[in-house]
């Protein structure tokens, strides 16, 4: 990324990978974002309305986020550009597919299936129209298979619980299967400081 953003035209290949990861990153956690505010506001129920709380203030500063990032439409379209006309995603399958070939879960599994269908289902739309069409969906799929095999590449130095935090997100993302009550019992798993502690 930094080698990139120093770029001037023409650009080589690791401009539009960077070019490529910056519209998964930006589009998918601009959505995180305002879901998990939901969420906090349906928590404090009718209080998160009230401004006394920032509850309400988070949420409607998130719901600003894909808008000021640009909206997710914007960036389907230009990570369908770097796909059809940089191949920018060619060394973001190697390198995913890799990570989860090495993790070698049930998750992993389906994580690389679903890479597989999706970059699929996008070629097979050859007119524009078609391909513009399913582009989000394309982008958000692409961006879940990412923070999938990422996650179990922080795991090999970061931890086991970065591993369940994969399987749990490729379940939930991918698999959309709810979250399982066994999660309730393992707080670790969501502690922002849990491995920091010895």
């Amino acid at each position: 990324f930094d080698g990139a953003w120093h770029e001037r035209p023409p650009y080589t290949t690791n401009y539009h990978v960077a070019r490529f990861w910056s519209h998964l990153a930006k589009s998918r956690t601009a959505d995180h974002a305002a879901a998990i505010t939901q969420m906090a506001m349906e928590l404090f129920g009718g209080l998160g309305f009230l401004e006394e709380y920032a509850v309400a203030r988070w949420h409607r500063e998130a719901l600003i986020t894909p808008i000021w990032e640009g909206p997710a439409n914007i960036q389907a379209l230009d990570m369908l550009e770097a796909i059809t006309k940089k191949r920018a995603h060619e060394p973001f399958v190697a390198e995913i597919t890799d990570k989860l070939h090495r993790a070698g879960t049930a998750e992993a599994q389906l994580a690389g299936e679903i890479l597989n269908q999706t970059l699929a289902t996008q070629a097979a739309a050859t007119d524009r129209a078609g391909a513009e069409w399913i582009a989000k969906t394309t982008l958000r799929r692409l961006a879940d298979v990412a923070a999938v095999a990422l996650l179990y590449d922080l795991a090999q130095t970061g931890g086991e619980r970065y591993a369940k935090l994969a399987g749990l997100y490729a379940r939930h993302f991918l698999g959309n299967e709810e979250y399982p009550a066994w999660v309730s019992s393992e707080p670790a798993l969501f502690d922002l400081v849990a491995g920091l502690h010895p």
